[in-house]
């Protein structure tokens, strides 16, 4: 589902789809990162619910910095910006357009993926007439 839930085996819950995408953007950028949810038993109620986790290979792990739920499209680019391997004084504004376009790029393998499920599922369909989201096809 796009903007809908999807399990998160790390979690053992339902998360979102959006957090989803930027944790699966966050761990390709870099493999020792990874985007956590805190679940609400153990968080204060108004307490940020992500964490960005570096896992190094060698050493204890630890929280990078936290993130809102308003700020998990931008998690990447700040990943990106705070990157020690890049010097370049645009490093913040092409952090933003790297983390933008990965990002808009796994929406739409998505909304691919969910089209080309469509399609096959109404080839199969022994009906003349297909209803999906209120569309019909025929």
């Amino acid at each position: 589902m796009l903007d809908g839930t999807v399990w998160n085996a790390e979690a053992g819950r339902m998360l979102s789809s959006r957090a989803n995408r930027v944790a699966q953007a966050i761990n390709e950028y870099n493999e020792d990162l990874h985007l956590a949810w805190i679940p609400p038993e153990h968080r204060e109620v108004g307490d940020i619910p992500y964490a960005v986790i570096h896992r190094p290979k060698v050493g204890a792990e630890y929280v990078a910095f936290l993130v809102t739920e308003d700020e998990l499209e931008s998690a990447l680019a700040r990943v990106i910006m705070n990157d020690t391997s890049r010097t370049n004084p645009m490093a913040a504004v092409e952090a933003a357009e790297i983390a933008a376009t990965t990002i808009m790029a796994k929406k739409r393998r998505e909304e691919m993926l969910e089209a080309h499920e469509i399609a096959y599922s109404i080839l199969r369909s022994k009906k003349h007439a297909y209803k999906h989201g209120g569309k019909v096809y025929r």
